[in-house]
């Protein structure tokens, strides 16, 4: 009996150390996982902490990371390190309206406008915003067609073959 529960005891032990070895962090639900930097992204990162890092706890916080001369922002962004933005850049006149949107309706004064301040702008505002966008929607060029006609994979072509007989 002393065997047996010894033997699973150290099953136990064995198989929790598989699953704590495994090492990489998973991220936060719905966050994607970080991709692994190689060794020159790495080595720019290490300068980057080296320089702007001013408490010296090896992360670079939003105030350090809004010191960064625009040569290392540079940098940074020439070696593929960072975000990667998505969707249409926006305008200096759809980020002023935004800015002074915010700042009319944020009465927590914490740069965002949460929920209930979201639902207090008015409708006059929310039209001078909603013409920004069609505005901005006008000035961005317009995609190609594609040269493949007939939309998804495959389909369409046989259709169009079958009409022209």
């Amino acid at each position: 009996m002393k065997i047996l529960i010894t033997l699973l005891i150290a099953f136990s032990i064995g198989s929790g150390s598989v699953f704590a070895a495994d090492g990489d962090k998973k991220p936060g639900k719905g966050k994607k996982p970080r991709p692994a930097l190689n060794e020159d992204q790495r080595e720019l990162m290490k300068q980057m902490r080296e320089k702007y890092d001013a408490d010296k706890d090896g992360k670079i916080s939003p105030k350090e990371r809004a010191k960064f001369s625009d040569e290392d922002k540079k940098l940074i962004k020439d070696a593929g390190i960072g975000p990667k933005k998505k969707g249409p850049a926006i305008s200096e006149e759809m980020r002023a309206l935004q800015k002074e949107i915010t700042g009319k309706y944020d009465e927590n004064k914490d740069g965002k406008l949460d929920k209930e301040e979201r639902a207090k702008i008015s409708d006059e505002d929310k039209k001078r915003v909603r013409e920004a966008r069609m505005a901005a929607l006008k000035d961005k060029p317009k995609k190609l067609p594609s040269k493949k006609e007939g939309g998804k994979k495959g389909k369409g072509d046989k259709k169009k073959e079958e009409a022209e007989k």
